[in-house]
């Protein structure tokens, strides 16, 4: 078989890694790896973020949070698969032995799998992930309320602007978690956020005022959240997108590398805009999200055992010292969240709208008693 020019074929390309097997899925357009060698590169990547300082030495409870996309699918694969043994064995050189369990927060009833990649998987019953926990949001954060009802639900749809619907359902999962965490006695809680994940987080913070936070958005181990709380460990942060794709294309044992459709975004909400500006940046210069996230890492990154920054009680963002002297100025307790919570969750520019504001007084009573608690004592 010859090619146009009349010569031979090219030689299929070989894997970058061992150098022995055919390089079937090309990363940043010019490394291939073969099945194998990818998953070892990838899980390298996640046990590095494991066993960081503070990370994870081996015995614990810890709980994966499954979101439903691919790639809290993948992470769930890379750790049974790379890098865990169950608790009680001894500790190998590739793996930690701790006790894992898959959970979902249920915030409003919706599916279960994001994407449909992930059911196709699922439905495998692939022996690396075949429970997932359900953790209903509503039993969790308003189990004490004496009247059934839908509280996430009317709570939510009370915000009107769409960044403060979206910050407000990642904080109540955020919580879900949290409480679960403590029950089950979880010393971690595993989230699967990759690095474009991370850059768009970041890049949304920015555009709310929140860049005093940016630099918690490199740290791998998150213990933020006090004492008796447990510690986020963000397994992929290092893990791109385009990783993930390739790995979910290896699980489902395609060639072709699929990837998410752009989807146009709601122009009202900053993480909408800022997801659709890092996926566009990264189409147009594969080394987008790797520099967003090298520009965050240079920030001086904060040491939650020793700085124990102030955080906003709402969404737990470090706040700065201008800020908090803000709030201690002002009357009303709602004047300790963040300038960004302010705006977008209560619709409040000042402390002085705060305290006027009868809609803001709905949303709080509103809120889950371990907030609103939260609040009143910062």
């Amino acid at each position: 078989m010859r090619n146009n020019n009349g010569g031979e074929p090219p030689s299929p390309r070989l894997c970058a890694k061992c150098k022995e097997q055919v390089g079937v899925y090309t990363l940043r357009r010019n490394n291939s790896y073969c099945r194998d060698c990818l998953e070892e590169y990838l899980s390298q990547k996640v046990r590095g973020a494991l066993c960081k300082r503070g990370g994870l030495i081996g015995g614990e409870k810890v709980g994966l949070c499954f979101s439903g996309g691919m790639s809290s699918l993948c992470a769930a694969y890379l750790i049974e698969a790379h890098s865990r043994i169950p608790s009680g064995e001894r500790r190998q050189r590739k793996k930690v032995p701790f006790d894992m369990t898959v959970f979902h927060v249920d915030l409003l009833g919706e599916s279960l799998y994001q994407d449909a990649r992930v059911e196709r998987i699922m439905e495998q019953n692939p022996p690396w992930c075949q429970e997932i926990e359900i953790v209903k949001a509503e039993d969790v954060l308003f189990h004490e309320q004496k009247a059934p009802g839908e509280h996430i639900k009317n709570l939510i749809d009370s915000i009107p602007d769409s960044t403060g619907r979206e910050d407000l359902k990642m904080i109540l999962i955020r919580e879900t978690m949290l409480e679960k965490a403590m029950k089950e006695g979880w010393s971690y809680i595993l989230m699967a956020n990759t690095a474009d994940a991370r850059a768009r987080e970041a890049v949304a913070a920015t555009a709310k005022g929140q860049g005093f936070a940016l630099s918690s958005f490199s740290c791998a181990i998150d213990s933020r959240y006090g004492e008796g709380r447990p510690r986020v460990v963000y397994c992929m942060k290092d893990v791109t997108q385009e990783e993930v794709d390739c790995l979910s294309s290896a699980l489902l044992g395609e060639d072709v590398v699929q990837q998410g459709d752009l989807v146009c975004p709601d122009k009202k909400n900053i993480h909408s805009l800022a997801d659709i500006f890092t996926k566009q940046l990264q189409m147009s210069n594969p080394g987008g999200v790797s520099n967003i996230m090298s520009s965050v890492a240079k920030l001086t990154e904060f040491d939650w055992e020793t700085d124990n920054p102030a955080c906003c009680p709402l969404c737990w963002a470090p706040m700065h010292e201008d800020e908090m002297l803000g709030a201690h100025a002002s009357e009303t307790p709602l004047a300790s969240v963040c300038e960004s919570c302010k705006v977008g969750v209560f619709g409040c520019l000042t402390n002085e709208e705060l305290a006027k504001s009868e809609h803001a007084s709905q949303i709080f009573n509103k809120l889950p008693d371990v907030i609103q608690n939260r609040i009143l004592n910062k």
